[in-house]
């Protein structure tokens, strides 16, 4: 079982990476995968869900379990072995049923997943309490100024 969320993407991103699809490749596919998995990481260890507002509070029971396991902040921020969130994989892959999926028209696609069974069973259960596996229209935007720069860049280069 793999993590099961997808996102369409931004109308007016989109709109603006269209004109560029013919110059999107695997490799920056995989970049910005890689980029959105370091984004969706840094602002989960924040303890932040998609929206930038704090995790709704763990259960009395289980931050005392929590508590007595790891030394971490007091916030929730998905983290106790480490193992769910150190299972976030990025690939570059052309079918997008099942992942959280970034498209750019026409192009390839860039995938952020859990392969592993376990892990992605634990993320789901996780998202659906603090929605944490997506990005929100800032942070896709950032991605899409990336890919801009990154064509911008390999064009002056040629």
């Amino acid at each position: 079982m793999e993590m099961s969320v997808q996102t369409t993407g931004i109308p007016e991103v989109i709109k603006t990476l269209d004109g560029l699809a013919d110059l999107v490749d695997a490799k920056l596919m995989a970049l910005l995968g890689a980029h959105a998995e370091v984004m969706i990481k840094l602002r989960t260890a924040e303890g932040r869900d998609v929206d930038g507002k704090m995790f709704a509070k763990y259960s009395p029971k289980y931050a005392l379990f929590k508590q007595a396991k790891y030394s971490g902040p007091s916030y929730p921020n998905l983290f106790l072995t480490g193992d769910m969130l150190g299972a976030m994989n990025t690939k570059p892959q052309p079918s997008t049923e099942g992942h959280l999926t970034y498209k750019v028209v026409g192009s390839d696609t860039a995938v952020v997943y859990f392969p592993d069974a376990m892990q992605a069973a634990k993320a789901s259960g996780n998202n659906a309490k603090r929605n944490f596996f997506s990005l929100s229209a800032a942070e896709i935007q950032e991605l899409a100024d990336e890919i801009i720069a990154e064509i911008t860049a390999r064009e002056a280069i040629l």
